[in-house]
């Protein structure tokens, strides 16, 4: 794991593009998320038509070659309402949920009024590319105690109740719930 994600900070610093490399704490074993943030489809483009162009990426592919099993995906989100400076913790508490057919704006509206009260700090992101009526939100935090005090003091406030009997009408039961490690 260390070697790849070493490969991989090398290559995102020689290429100069803008992301992050997140590894399993709780999650899928041995599986790498390598993320890339773009203004827009069109810098997206742009990136990859640059970085297939450089001499070093061949050699890049052949070296991870050896070092990654087949399969994985290759999906695009999108980011609604970004918060400013948000990519700044350690841990990232990944929870994915599927919304009931029909009621995403909904659900996200639910989901920025709970932001905009001012005590959970979270992305909200929804698929472009990728699994169909879902979406996911990114909790950052310093550490796992930072996490796991968050997480006390958001059930524990009054807000908690009322958020929950909208947010079960609005999503089907279940979530994924995942935490790694920025590295």
């Amino acid at each position: 794991m260390d070697e790849a994600v070493a490969a991989l900070k090398a290559e995102m610093e020689h290429v100069q593009v803008d992301g992050r490399i997140l590894t399993p704490v709780f999650g899928p074993f041995d599986q790498i998320v390598f993320e890339m943030y773009f203004e827009d489809f069109a810098a997206e483009r742009k990136f990859w038509d640059h970085w297939f162009s450089l001499p070093t990426t061949p050699q890049f592919f052949e070296q991870a070659a050896a070092r990654y099993i087949p399969g994985g995906s290759n999906e695009t989100w999108q980011v609604y309402d970004p918060v400013a400076g948000f990519r700044i913790g350690k841990i990232v508490n990944r929870q994915t949920v599927l919304v009931k057919v029909g009621h995403m704006q909904k659900t996200i509206q639910l989901l920025l009024a709970l932001r905009e009260s001012g005590n959970t700090s979270f992305e909200i992101e929804t698929a472009i590319y990728g699994p169909n009526d879902t979406l996911a939100l990114d909790f950052n935090f310093e550490s796992i105690a930072a996490h796991d005090q968050a997480w006390a003091d958001f059930f524990s406030a009054p807000e908690a109740g009322p958020f929950y009997e909208k947010w079960f009408e609005l999503v089907e039961v279940g979530v994924t719930n995942e935490i790694w490690e920025v590295r």
